[in-house]
């Protein structure tokens, strides 16, 4: 297994993820947190609340391990929560996704999408 900030965790490991299907390394690591006394705790949206159930089902596979381990599962169920946000031990922290945007993609997007854009933001306002 490779050296990861969760493995180094003394207090919690506390994450927000709306897709969260950790590898089996990472279950492993939040297994071994909890045995050094570490506080993990997940909150994830309720199957009900995402807007990709069948991810939310494919995470629920691995709830039992994670449960078992001691790891704290939370589910939202009023809406579905997007932020993705990780803190250990209240000195690192992780916030927003791998999916970066730069101008030259962006500036890619068809005709179609940046009409709705426009349009869209004419009832920005309201929305």
């Amino acid at each position: 297994m490779r050296r990861c900030r969760g493995c180094a965790a003394r207090a919690r490991i506390w994450i927000q993820n709306p897709y969260f299907i950790p590898e089996p390394d990472a279950i492993e690591a939040f297994a071994q947190a909890v045995k050094r006394g570490v506080d993990v705790r997940v909150m994830v949206p309720s199957a009900g609340a995402s807007d990709l159930r069948m991810v939310q089902h494919a995470a629920h596979r691995n709830f039992d391990r994670l449960l078992g381990a001691g790891v704290r599962i939370f589910e939202y169920r009023k809406t579905l929560l997007h932020q993705k946000v990780m803190t250990v031990d209240g000195v690192w922290c992780a916030v927003g996704s791998s999916n970066e945007l730069s101008l030259a993609s962006w500036m890619k997007r068809g005709a179609w999408h940046r009409l709705k854009d426009h349009a869209y933001y004419l009832f920005n306002e309201v929305l």
